[in-house]
């Protein structure tokens, strides 16, 4: 029999610290639940994968199984979702006593609460409507805007059969096409909402401003920002 280090119960507890605590906003419920569960993916399988397997053999039949059990991940993720995420299971009359109460039924009821996306209109608004709000740094507002455009469906180009586009050169300029309208406005969401007066001016006035010219910008005035709040401090 080969057998890997098991996991304790002092490593699993230990553990809970590497998983992100879930904080909906009610501003945007899909997406904070998106980027919740998008870190938590991420921290399961980095916790799998340092937990190791465990391989018995019997006669002629090897067996291998995770050492970071079913059960470890159900309780990691009921950890990670805190008393509000609780109180949307109960509510849903999911009883955490189940014996063999899996990581699927838990994640699914969770998908099923938080992981109905905003309509299409709302999203646009969303998106048309952004501005940089007081204190928001302006590194973290460009993420924000580029983060709603990307989700409004009529700039992704997968289906095109309603519209006669079939073959694959098509699809591939559409593609393109898609991408490039979904920069420009993008970029004009940015500029019209920056707050600071001249930085926006600066912008406004540039031909053809390109997504990773505007990015280049705004890092380098943030990196010089947060330089001079340094030397202020001293």
């Amino acid at each position: 029999m080969a057998n890997n280090t098991t996991t304790t119960l002092g490593q699993f507890e230990a553990s809970f610290a590497n998983f992100p605590i879930l904080k909906i906003d009610p501003k945007d419920v899909f997406g904070s639940w998106k980027s919740f569960l998008n870190k938590f993916s991420l921290a399961l399988k980095y916790q799998v994968i340092a937990a190791g397997k465990t391989t018995t053999t019997n006669g002629s039949t090897s067996n291998t199984t995770n050492n970071f059990t079913e059960d470890m991940k159900v309780l990691s993720l009921l950890n990670s979702i805190g008393e509000e995420g609780l109180r949307v299971l109960e509510s849903q009359g999911m009883d955490f006593d189940q014996p063999g109460l899996t990581y699927n039924e838990v994640l699914t009821a969770l998908k099923n609460h938080y992981g109905r996306e905003d309509s299409l209109n709302i999203r646009v608004h969303k998106f048309v409507h952004v501005y940089q709000v007081s204190g928001e740094d302006t590194r973290d507002y460009l993420c924000r805007v580029e983060h709603l455009s990307r989700s409004i469906s009529v700039f992704k180009c997968g289906d095109h059969a309603d519209l006669g586009i079939t073959n694959a050169g098509q699809i591939t300029a559409a593609n393109k096409l898609g991408d490039r309208i979904r920069e420009i406005l993008t970029i004009t969401a940015v500029v019209n909402g920056i707050r600071d007066a001249k930085l926006r001016k600066e912008l406004m006035a540039k031909e053809n401003l390109k997504w990773d010219q505007l990015c280049k910008i705004i890092s380098t005035r943030g990196t010089a920002d947060d330089s001079n709040a340094k030397l202020d401090r001293h």
